[in-house]
């Protein structure tokens, strides 16, 4: 059917899309965690999720409370996406890890 074969493009774009999202997260959270030096493992997963807490508060203010939902704001509203695919992964490497509360208390 044709319909099945314009979601299969469609379908094809958006995985693509998607890879090229992730690999500019990959590439962040590289020259972060290199620079920072694995801070984020100092608060553990409640660290992360308050990063996840912040970076939403954000994205919510920028998108929500604009005349323009956030048009004017799109490389800011970028840079806190790809901040929450990155935390929200770092979350799930400390929940793998069992950091729940950091190294730092232990």
């Amino acid at each position: 059917m044709k319909t099945d074969k314009i979601m299969e493009q469609i379908q094809v774009q958006r995985d693509e899309q998607f890879r090229q999202v992730v690999e500019s997260a990959a590439q962040l959270f590289h020259r972060k965690n290199m620079e920072y030096r694995d801070a984020i493992r100092m608060l553990g997963l409640i660290g992360a999720v308050s990063e996840i807490a912040g970076s939403a508060v954000r994205l919510i203010a920028l998108v929500y409370h604009s005349e323009d939902f956030g048009a004017s704001k799109k490389d800011q509203i970028e840079d806190i996406l790809l901040d929450l695919l990155n935390y929200a992964v770092i979350g799930k490497i400390l929940l793998d890890e069992e950091n729940y509360n950091g190294v730092m208390w232990q």
